[in-house]
């Protein structure tokens, strides 16, 4: 069961530089627990350390953290949602993902869920860009007429 790091673990899974600068300063030669990471270097580094060391933790943990994960994504759909209101992917995503961790789906459906979301998500990048493109095409023409 993983309940905290040290700056020889992190070393030793090669942490960025300021993360690595960031931690020492925090906690010098001490373990620190991830409560205690988050608080020194953030959720970035916090969430780096979890995908590197997931296999460290207990079957409850890891519940626990792809929960905490799925709330995190919840918490920042709002603004995919004003944007895209009749694309419900990304949630239903998400809400497959609790599913999964709370054994209520099996990995195969929690596939077919992100990769849906994924399509869409590529779909709109691609939206995005023939948008600004399309704005650019706009901007030249006016900009020809005027002269």
């Amino acid at each position: 069961m993983k309940l905290s790091t040290n700056k020889k673990e992190l070393k030793d899974l090669s942490a960025c530089l300021s993360g690595y600068k960031t931690f020492i300063e925090a906690h010098g030669d001490k373990d620190a627990t991830l409560s205690q990471c988050l608080s020194s270097n953030g959720w970035d580094d916090v969430w780096w350390l979890i995908s590197e060391t997931f296999d460290q933790f207990s079957d409850q943990q890891k519940v626990d953290l792809r929960l905490l994960g799925c709330e995190y994504a919840l918490s920042s759909i709002d603004n995919f949602e004003k944007e895209f209101p009749e694309d419900k992917r990304p949630r239903l995503a998400i809400e497959a993902a609790v599913a999964f961790a709370r054994g209520e789906i099996t990995q195969e459906e929690l596939s077919v869920a992100s990769s849906a979301a994924g399509q869409q998500h590529g779909q709109q990048m691609q939206h995005g860009q023939q948008m600004q493109h399309g704005q650019q095409v706009q901007q030249q023409g006016q900009q020809g007429q005027q002269q």
